[in-house]
């Protein structure tokens, strides 16, 4: 089946070089998607959606001019049309004195992140995993909202510089807030494999976590150590990588990492790479989107900047290494992108036991960005937030408003945990921070 879908990529590929000959260079990204998204809230499953999709992305040079087209049907006159459209914008474009080439072939990593198992679960068996969470959480009294969401992608390109490659992959992914009037408990995790995911046990950090919350008590704002938990940190890499893994605000200057190639900006202990064959990431994969082939780099090594995430074409501008981070097409205006980020876990296992006094944070919310350069970002405490003393949960606490700075968060890391796992685009593990600070905290 695999092998039938990788020839109907390719001879559509093919099709389309035939229709765009007369330009310079040309290049196809097929992205083929499967997705069954299980949502629930209140106890009931709500949204019970499957859903089939297939996108042609199509890049033509006309010597330095550059013209982008997108298309979702694959019959005759569409991939003309899909083709004339990419020639007129490229007609109509300035030329670019960067742009150099498409990428050509060569030796790619092997990956292997696609699970049968996912494929085969039935729709009635996918139904009844949420109804056991649902369950679960009803027998404590509480309230479940949540996502299950299994998916399959397929992917495939071409360019008329000789590059075919294709990678099936898939992932699921699981989320589930337990909450009641007063009190409320979250956990996530994702995979590539069914196997992975233990439900039930996540289910039951959840509730948990909104047992614990009853009778939450205040805390006075100001600078506390603190324990984040993977759920946090990934969204404060995830937001960090935002502000300046990408080779674009690089070039911009907006990036906290121009003019610091090669100088100690975090802490030691903090290394952060970027791996397409890591176990536990969800989008590895042996190329980029325009197929140039992945490795593992590190943007941070040991504290130090070592890369920035560049794609060939401002790898040839900026004069930079090409890591292979050409992202979505449809995510090209952002530049390029890590899209595999790990943060090196630890050794610790028991981070609570290591904290005299501090705060415990599941996750944040709504967190926005405050300040680029300084890597600041605000936002709020969710699902979870306790007060820790003589290495034990004490008390709940009511949610916090912080305004920090990342950097210089992840130069004040005393432990690292030794687990991770996967969340937005990051593999992390859970850190103790010196100090974080909160300048106000909530009713709720």
């Amino acid at each position: 089946m695999q092998n039938n879908h990788k020839e109907q990529i390719f001879n559509i590929g093919e099709r389309i070089l035939k229709l765009t000959k007369g330009a310079t260079q040309s290049e196809i990204v097929f992205i083929s998607t499967e997705s069954h998204n299980i949502r629930f809230a209140n106890n009931y499953i709500h949204q019970n959606i499957a859903q089939k999709d297939q996108q042609i992305f199509l890049r033509l040079a006309l010597d330095k001019r550059i013209g982008s087209a997108a298309c979702n049907q694959l019959d005759l006159e569409s991939l003309k049309n899909l083709a004339k459209g990419a020639f007129q914008i490229a007609k109509n474009q300035s030329p670019d004195p960067y742009f150099y080439s498409f990428p050509v072939p060569k030796n790619y990593l092997k990956v292997k992140n696609f699970d049968e198992e996912i494929k085969k679960l039935s729709f009635s068996e996918k139904t009844k995993i949420v109804k056991k969470i649902i369950h679960t959480v009803k027998k404590e009294n509480l309230i479940g909202a949540g996502l299950l969401s299994l998916n399959s992608w397929k992917i495939g390109i071409i360019n008329s510089n000789g590059i075919k490659v294709y990678h099936p992959l898939t992932f699921i992914e699981f989320s589930i807030t337990a909450y009641n009037d007063f009190s409320s408990g979250f956990a996530q995790n994702s995979s590539n494999k069914l196997q992975d995911l233990n439900f039930e046990k996540l289910t039951c950090q959840a509730v948990e976590k909104a047992l614990r919350g009853k009778n939450s008590e205040k805390i006075k704002p100001g600078k506390y150590p603190v324990i984040l938990e993977p759920p946090a940190v990934a969204n404060m890499l995830s937001i960090l990588s935002e502000m300046g893994f990408s080779s674009k605000s690089f070039e911009e200057k907006s990036s906290f990492m121009t003019n610091k190639i090669n100088k100690k900006i975090l802490g030691e202990n903090i290394t952060i790479l970027d791996d397409p064959a890591h176990p536990k990431t969800i989008l590895g994969m042996p190329f980029d989107f325009e197929g140039s082939p992945k490795k593992k780099f590190a943007l941070i090594q040991n504290g130090i900047a070592k890369n920035i995430a560049a794609d060939s074409y401002y790898a040839y501008k900026l004069k930079l290494k090409n890591t292979s981070s050409a992202p979505f097409p449809q995510e090209r205006i952002y530049g390029p992108f890590p899209y595999n980020l790990i943060l090196k876990e630890g050794k610790t296992k028991n981070l609570i036991s290591q904290l005299s006094k501090g705060i415990l944070i599941t996750r944040f919310w709504y967190t926005r960005v405050v300040d680029q350069k300084k890597t600041i970002f605000t936002g709020m405490t969710r699902d979870g937030t306790f007060l820790i003393e003589k290495g034990k949960i004490k008390a709940s606490l009511k949610n916090l408003r912080f305004n920090q700075s990342i950097k210089e968060s992840l130069k004040k890391v005393k432990a690292i945990s030794s687990g991770s796992y996967f969340s937005e685009c990051c593999v992390a593990p859970a850190l103790l921070i010196e100090d974080f600070n909160f300048t106000a905290s909530s009713s709720y």
